[in-house]
């Protein structure tokens, strides 16, 4: 449990300071779009951060989901349908949020398609190296229970059992 919370603190670092570097530029706190016009918007960076943490959070639910469903991947792909979505749309109702009107011409921005792939593939690296560490030198008996299994079920060891003869 202390784990995740690090991880998840860790997490929250880097997509605030990688995203915030990757959105700023010389007058700070302004976006360039992809036509050279500059829009200053708290919200359009909000935005992006925010979308930043939808993938982070559905990179590290890829990575931890330990049997995959067409449901398991659908629900993930859904997820990301869904925040474009309802960015787009919501983005033009202007009576309803003056201050996200136009928050979805972020997305034709040079920096959310680079901050899309740069940043939540920078965040999730920790767990990856977490993982490497805990399963390779120090595996827990679900791991290596695991993995007996694996080979067995692909028959490249034979486990001792007392129907093939092999005594422990």
């Amino acid at each position: 449990m202390c784990l995740w919370v690090a991880t998840a603190v860790l997490h929250s670092i880097i997509i605030y300071f990688l995203s915030s570097k990757i959105l700023s530029n010389p007058n700070a706190g302004e976006i360039l779009s992809i036509d050279g016009v500059i829009t200053d918007s708290l919200f359009l960076g909000g935005t992006i951060t925010n979308f930043m943490c939808v993938m982070t959070v559905n990179l590290k639910f890829a990575l931890h989901t330990l049997y995959w469903t067409k449901l398991t991947a659908s629900f993930m792909f859904l997820t990301i349908v869904f925040w474009f979505f309802f960015v787009g749309i919501y983005s033009l109702m202007i009576g309803i949020s003056f201050d996200f009107f136009g928050c979805a011409i972020s997305m034709t921005t040079a920096a959310f398609w680079l901050s899309m792939l740069l940043v939540p593939f920078t965040a999730v690296m920790i767990d990856i190296c977490v993982l490497y560490l805990y399963r390779f030198y120090f595996p827990a008996e679900e791991h290596l229970l695991r993995e007996l299994e694996h080979k067995a079920t692909n028959k490249r060891i034979l486990l001792p059992t007392p129907q093939n003869g092999l005594r422990r």
